[in-house]
């Protein structure tokens, strides 16, 4: 099988370097049940979906000069916006050149380490539950752009020069052109420490535009957090913060999130992983351009995964996640998920 899917690879490239690669099948299928409180005003459901599904392609072209190309199954090919002509079917498409052992850069649609662990460390088909504020980041991820990695020893700065979340324009004559000066600029931090059992990541990052109203604004997207392993043990945290300008013609403009997340992980040899995570997150939103209000969610995951095999990217699993949003006024609103599926990564080409 490994052998077809790899010529038929080569046939529709025209290339036979590309069978030298690594080409990962990334996905996640699930049996989802959904349970809102009446505060929700949504009825419940249940259904088979697929949560993840990923084609990641990575090779060389020479000992300088790699690439990385990643396709999004769950996405449409629509233009996402206007700047950087990518499609949201197009996850992650960059070169990279290395200069030294210490220094390369890459352009393209890049990675930027915003989100902390868990969404930068953590493998997101692993999370069950994004937290408020990841949720958020997740808008900013893979921007097009630039980005420069300087590794010393066990620790890389990230630097990087990309574009804004969304399209910025400025409309001559009910025409809306696009006018992007400037970008979003960030720097990531990775450090490994103490024989890899502790990892390491801090980032900010900000970006400035014009809003809906013809006003110059910027936003920001901060956060640190980490991971530590012991014995059978596994403890990651982040608290991560995220502030807006107002834009006075948005409906509910948020205007900062912060989430401090917690989670617990315990490895059971030959038959998996058990792991509860927490997220607390106070946000707050206007509800004019004088006045706002504020939202406290409180997020619980309890996870069962069963690998039998170690070393087989092949698991089943079972995970119940509750979310509680209270408002300054007005009742709780509680929804819960249900996940029983099976998750498997490869690469096809091995």
């Amino acid at each position: 099988m490994k052998n077809v899917l790899a010529s038929l690879l080569v046939l529709a490239t025209g290339s036979a370097a590309l069978a030298a690669g690594q080409l990962y099948v990334d996905g996640r299928a699930d049996h989802v049940s959904y349970s809102p409180n009446d505060a929700v005003g949504k009825p419940g459901y249940e259904a088979w979906q697929l949560s993840r599904f990923k084609i990641d392609y990575q090779d060389k072209m020479s000992d300088a000069n790699s690439f990385r190309v990643r396709l999004d199954g769950l996405q449409n090919t629509a233009a996402a916006n206007t700047r950087d002509k990518a499609s949201k079917f197009m996850d992650l498409a960059f070169v990279t050149h290395k200069f030294t052992d210490m220094v390369s850069v890459s352009v393209g649609k890049i990675a930027t380490g915003i989100g902390g662990v868990e969404g930068f460390i953590n493998t997101p088909g692993d999370i069950y539950l994004l937290s408020i504020a990841g949720a958020e980041d997740s808008a900013v991820y893979y921007p097009t752009g630039a980005q420069a990695d300087l590794t010393f020893g066990d620790n890389k700065v990230r630097l990087n020069f990309a574009n804004n979340t969304t399209d910025v324009t400025t409309t001559v004559g009910g025409t809306a052109y696009l006018s992007q000066t400037r970008g979003l600029m960030g720097v990531t931090y990775l450090g490994k420490f103490m024989d890899n059992n502790l990892l390491l990541t801090a980032n900010y990052h900000m970006e400035d535009y014009v809003t809906t109203a013809n006003v110059k604004a910027k936003d920001s997207y901060a956060g640190i957090g980490g991971k530590f392993v012991m014995d059978a043990f596994e403890f990651e945290a982040d608290y991560l913060m995220n502030k807006y300008d107002l834009d006075p013609q948005a409906a509910a403009n948020t205007l900062a999130t912060n989430s401090a997340i917690v989670l617990v992980r315990y490895k059971i040899d030959e038959l998996g992983s058990v792991h509860i995570k927490y997220e607390n997150t106070d946000q707050k939103v206007a509800t004019s351009t004088t006045d706002d209000t504020k939202n406290k969610y409180n997020g619980y995951t309890a996870a069962f995964e069963y690998k039998p095999v170690k070393d087989e990217n092949w698991r089943m699993h079972v995970a119940f996640t509750q979310r509680d949003k209270k408002p300054e006024t007005g009742d709780t609103q509680t929804e819960k998920f249900v996940y029983a599926g099976m998750r498997f990564y490869a690469d096809f080409l091995k």
